[in-house]
């Protein structure tokens, strides 16, 4: 639900540039600026609160890393499909900032791109990691495979608690 509200507003956000430039990439700005200034404070302040003795010191340190994934993985799947889509609409926001000379706001959601690229990675691992080992990327792959045993033990974990 909160990805659908996000992609109305950059939407709306994108036709209001078309008219008036620099209100749209203000407008665009602060709305990337409260998205994924919330998504950083999280990962800075929100600590892992599950970490027991019956993990190794590899999955430690996956937890460490992907934290917020494991704490809320639905919610944030869904947040990085957002941060996907904020990355794909820079394609279309640098080029038109640029023709309208507004340069200072291009560079700032020039160098997004890659802010929003690190988190997406950060909020669904698991999507990311089997990519890039399906693309053959062999250094992920111990990476891969210890996300996943995180989650194979969070699932049986949660559902020895259900029954």
């Amino acid at each position: 639900m909160f990805g659908f509200l996000a992609l109305i507003a950059m939407a709306a956000i994108a036709l209001l540039a078309m008219f008036r430039p620099l209100l749209g990439a203000i407008s665009q700005l602060a709305l990337l600026g409260l998205f994924e200034g919330c998504l950083v404070l999280a990962y800075f302040k929100v600590k892992p609160e599950f970490l027991g003795s019956d993990w190794t010191e590899g999955e430690r340190l996956v937890i460490r890393k992907y934290y917020l994934f494991f704490c809320f993985p639905g919610t944030f799947r869904q947040l990085s499909g957002v941060l996907s889509a904020i990355q794909l609409s820079t394609v279309l926001w640098v080029p038109w900032l640029l023709y309208n000379r507004l340069w200072v706001p291009a560079i700032i959601l020039g160098a997004n791109y890659f802010l929003s690229g690190w988190l997406s990675t950060l909020l669904n691992p698991q999507q990311f990691l089997h990519h890039s080992v399906a693309r053959g990327g062999k250094e992920f792959s111990a990476e891969m495979s210890l996300v996943d045993s995180v989650c194979e033990k969070l699932v049986r974990r949660s559902q020895r608690s259900a029954s």
